[in-house]
């Protein structure tokens, strides 16, 4: 297999790509974070208005891997974005809840919800916002499999009301 090289050419043309891409960044928001994540940039900022127009900045991504195919990158799929970061938290939070509650009544122990979580529930994550998937699900899993089956059943139909909630608010750009 033939290394890797970059000549003087590749790494000026990424370099010059990379420029454009913080000028753009600073022109929509005051003070850009430029953050890489993947195999993309991603820019967060708060909403500016310059010549009297709101430009997009500030806006909260969800992007869900699968637990089950972690490694692929091509598997990762975009739901949407909100205005807030508690927003998108609590989106994360509907997001991995839909899951344990659908698997809670086949479990008896948290331990062994969340190991099912991790090898095959849904993992979203939100550049810009500090939530971890698997943590939030360890002390719901500890929540979900204490509960009645009647209880369960309230719990799903609470959850079921936000979902439907979240998703109005979504912005599905």
């Amino acid at each position: 297999m033939p290394s890797r090289t970059w000549n003087k050419i590749q790494f000026s043309k990424l370099q010059d790509s990379y420029t454009r891409f913080v000028a753009f960044a600073q022109k929509v928001s005051e003070n850009p974070l430029i953050a890489w994540h993947g195999n993309c940039y991603f820019i967060y900022g708060k909403k500016t208005y310059k010549n009297n127009e709101v430009k997009m900045a500030g806006k909260y991504a969800i992007y869900i891997d699968d637990n089950f195919d972690f490694m692929d990158k091509d598997g990762r799929s975009y739901f949407g974005s909100f205005d807030t970061q508690t927003l998108a938290a609590k989106a994360m939070k509907l997001i991995i809840g839909g899951d344990l509650i659908k698997w809670a009544c086949k479990y008896s122990t948290a331990e062994e919800l969340l190991k099912h979580y991790k090898s095959f529930g849904d993992d979203p994550f939100c550049p810009g916002v500090d939530f971890s998937a698997w943590t939030w699900a360890e002390g719901r899993c500890k929540e979900l499999v204490s509960m009645t089956p009647e209880e369960l059943e309230i719990e799903k139909a609470r959850h079921d009301r936000e979902w439907e909630k979240m998703l109005e608010l979504r912005r599905n750009d």
